[in-house]
C-alpha cells in the first residue's frame, strides 16, 4: 500500500493531501473553482480535466464547465473528459465545439451499464 498523497492526492473543503510525486488529485468542483478563479493559468500544469456528474446541473458545475472550456480553448495539451449517467450528448458537444471546432472534440464514448439486482431491507 501507498501513502494518501503520494500518488493519488485530493483536496477537499479546508483539506488537502498531495505532494510533489502525485499525479492524481480528486477534488470537489467548490475546489477547482477557487483554484481557477485565484489561479487560472494553474490548469496549465494539468493534461486531464475530468468533471463528474455534469448531469447535476447546479451552479457549481456550469460554471466549472464554463470556466474550463474557456481556459482550455487557448491549451491544446489539456484534455477534459465530461462524465454523466444521464447528460444530454448533443447539448454538451455543441456547447464545447463552439469553442474547439468539430474536428476537436472527439464523439462521445457510451461505455454502457450493468444493472444489478436490489434487496430491500426494512429496519422494524
Amino acid at each position: 500500500h501507498e501513502a494518501l498523497g503520494k500518488t493519488v492526492g485530493f483536496a477537499v473543503a479546508g483539506e488537502k493531501r498531495w505532494g510533489s510525486d502525485t499525479t492524481i488529485v480528486y477534488c470537489t468542483t467548490g475546489y477547482l473553482l477557487q483554484m481557477l478563479v485565484h489561479d487560472p493559468f494553474k490548469i496549465e500544469q494539468y493534461t486531464h480535466i475530468v468533471l463528474d456528474e455534469i448531469h447535476e446541473r447546479n451552479i457549481d458545475a456550469d460554471f466549472a464547465m464554463l470556466v474550463v472550456r474557456k481556459l482550455v480553448s487557448d491549451m491544446p495539451h489539456v484534455r477534459v473528459v465530461l462524465m454523466s449517467a444521464t447528460m444530454q450528448v448533443d447539448l454538451i458537444v455543441r456547447y464545447f465545439q463552439e469553442v474547439f471546432g468539430k474536428q476537436e472534440v472527439s464523439a462521445p464514448y457510451f461505455v454502457g451499464m450493468k444493472l444489478f439486482p436490489v434487496e430491500t431491507y426494512f429496519v422494524d
